[in-house]
């Protein structure tokens, strides 16, 4: 009776060895997945430097010098409808890693929809997570009703190989 309790103990401890690091490989608790209204595009086929527009030296471009003009690697840009006497529709904001070989884990988008005559309707901030070089990401932004034009930029990134995993402005300041 001795040796199946000494035999039950010891497989139970066997199947509990490593349980304290199950939560995250530090032993940290994982984070919620915080919720995006995104879409994945899949990562396009790579393209040589004539293609993509960069020379071989953009490779070895300075941490400091990408994050400064973000908005020329981590692209974003806006489609959508006019609608008639103002308003916008059916808008959608990509945003594109064109960075061969940095990932973005997070990245915020300011999104500022304006009247005709350049005035400010309403400007808001998306996240965007988990974008790898040459994949895009999608944004859907609600429907407007006075706005006619939308910009978008990049404001804040968080890259593990750009800026150590902190989550950093970019860019120039508006």
């Amino acid at each position: 009776m001795k040796q199946l309790i000494v035999l039950l103990t010891v497989i139970i401890l066997a199947s509990c060895r490593g349980g304290e690091n199950k939560a995250g490989q530090s032993g940290e608790e994982l984070a919620p997945t915080p919720k995006t209204d995104t879409i994945a595009t899949p990562k396009q086929p790579d393209k040589t430097p004539a293609q993509s527009g960069q020379s071989r030296g953009a490779e070895t471009t300075e941490p400091s010098e990408i994050l400064a003009s973000i908005d020329k690697h981590l692209v974003s840009t806006a489609q959508f409808k006019a609608v008639p006497g103002g308003g916008i529709t059916d808008c959608l904001v990509t945003v594109t890693n064109t960075l061969p070989d940095v990932s973005f884990q997070k990245a915020l988008v300011e999104v500022t929809i304006k009247k005709a005559d350049g005035a400010l309707v309403k400007t808001d901030y998306y996240t965007v997570v988990n974008i790898d070089p040459g994949m895009s990401k999608t944004i859907k932004v609600p429907n407007n009703n006075q706005g006619s034009s939308v910009t978008t930029a990049v404001v804040k990134v968080k890259s593990t190989e750009l800026t150590n995993g902190e989550f950093v402005l970019a860019g120039t300041p508006r």
